[in-house]
């Protein structure tokens, strides 16, 4: 890269004393012009949007990047799943990165930046966008313990040990994806919160057995099975009152809930919102008119759960269901809605999602925990903003018991007609793919919106639209 120097080198910008260390991917032209990180325009917009949002300012904080010349005198980069890629960032972060002894905190921005410091985010499904939000240990070329995070939540405490690396998106980035400006911001703001030791939480305890504190009024449930044999693993539950539940399947949990449950009482006038179901027979229905909840229960799908959830619960109980993934394509139709996105912004805890086969128990408890308080998010949301709340409640909600009827018995479909508009859809869409690539002179993936975004705003120079909501 540097090949015979007449490109500039810049090397990190270093404060002895800052507590926060930024890292970036590259310099651009006037950065390699001044031999300084980050003066350009994705250096204002940080300076100007973001490191407030942290509590921060340029002068407080050590800057750099983690590839110190430019590619090519150019500002992209070749993709980060490359050898040539990862080669250039282990190099130069091995003969050039140097964090200062007062560091607590390492913000990686863009997947080149959270290889460099933590070794992660090139492979296919642990890209900078997957983790962005979350606390990652350093490299283990770093001294970093990197083992432990696959089996446990990692929870470093600001000031103790190594700093960790927390994960956000390029600011450069948000050109080409406007939508990636909020989680941003979200991210920024955990900065603020991870120098107070207010973020992350440990994880806590995880009670194994049922007892009468699970059937709180207000609870996440969530259930881990076997879809191709439709087998339950476990189920977890996170209550109002702040009891993580993960209890295994057997013959007598059945039962066990049975005796748990049977002194309930109805649920207080003022939590009975959300879509009324009652069980019998492991089927939901519609509960009758004068037939009052005796629990508020919150998914992430609840789709994917009520089956299971039908053949384990006492026959006849009634619940007010509130489904948190429904509700935010309500309210944020472009982004997306799974859980490990929406715990992200909102989770108390940092990431677990990762350890669905390495700890099954953790994994499912937390799952429950972290349903909760997205839905006290959403739910807080959905308040703010009553003409979304009045669509979920009245158009989408009432959708579940249509989905579990469907799924049950089939959907009647016309599938010579079906065939014949995929074939249709297919030759579309091959047809646009192979123009917009005839027009820009490479392999352009049109599924992809960074590389749809650097085209059209990076090279044709257009004007990304100002977004609405």
């Amino acid at each position: 890269m540097y090949q015979t120097g007449e490109q500039n080198f810049v090397p990190d910008l270093i404060r002895e004393s800052a507590e926060v260390m930024v890292i970036g991917q590259n310099p651009g032209e006037v950065e390699e012009q001044q031999g300084v990180p980050f003066v350009g325009q994705t250096g204002k917009v940080m300076s100007k949007d973001f490191l407030p949002i942290a509590g921060l300012t340029r002068d407080s904080v050590s800057i750099g990047n983690a590839l110190r010349c430019r590619w090519n005198n150019s500002n992209f980069l070749p993709t980060i799943e490359s050898v040539l890629a990862r080669d250039a960032v282990q190099h130069c972060t091995k003969a050039h990165l140097v964090i200062p002894a007062a560091t607590k905190l390492i913000v990686a921005t863009g997947g080149y930046a959270a290889l460099a410091c933590s070794g992660l985010g090139h492979q296919k499904n642990n890209k900078v966008t997957h983790l962005r939000g979350w606390l990652l240990p350093l490299s283990s070329a770093m001294g970093g313990n990197q083992t432990s995070y696959e089996t446990e939540i990692y929870t470093p405490h600001c000031g103790v040990g190594l700093p960790p690396v927390l994960a956000t998106v390029h600011v450069a980035a948000l050109n080409y994806d406007p939508k990636l400006r909020l989680p941003a911001k979200m991210d920024w703001a955990k900065v603020r919160r991870f120098l107070k030791g207010t973020w992350p939480l440990p994880p806590p305890e995880i009670h194994r057995e049922i007892d009468e504190y699970m059937f709180d009024y207000e609870a996440a449930w969530d259930t881990e099975y076997v879809p191709e044999i439709r087998r339950l693993l476990r189920f977890s539950v996170a209550t109002a009152s702040g009891r993580v539940y993960v209890i295994e399947n057997s013959k007598d949990v059945v039962a066990s809930l049975g005796r748990v449950a049977a002194p309930l009482k109805s649920l207080p006038q003022s939590l009975r919102a959300g879509l009324l179901l009652t069980v019998h027979n492991g089927v939901w229905s519609p509960a009758r008119p004068n037939v009052l909840p005796v629990l508020r229960c919150f998914f992430q799908n609840a789709g994917a759960d009520l089956d299971y959830m039908g053949k384990i619960l006492p026959r006849g109980t009634t619940i007010a269901l509130e489904d948190e993934m429904l509700a935010h394509s309500v309210l944020h139709g472009g982004f997306p809605h799974s859980l490990d996105y929406q715990a992200s912004l909102h989770a108390s805890i940092n990431r677990h999602k990762h350890l669905q086969y390495t700890n099954e128990v953790l994994y499912s408890g937390m799952d429950a925990l972290t349903q909760l308080q997205v839905w006290r998010a959403t739910e807080r949301e959905l308040r703010d903003d009553p003409q979304s709340e009045q669509v979920y409640r009245s158009r989408v909600l009432p959708l579940i018991p249509i989905i579990l009827e469907a799924e049950k018995h089939g959907v009647l479909i016309d599938q010579a007609e079906v065939q014949r508009g995929l074939g249709y859809l297919d030759y579309e869409i091959t047809g646009s793919a192979l123009t917009a690539q005839a027009a820009v002179g490479y392999n352009l993936n049109l599924g992809s919106s960074q590389q749809l975004g650097r085209q059209l705003y990076g090279v044709e120079a257009l004007k990304p639209p100002r977004g609405k909501r």
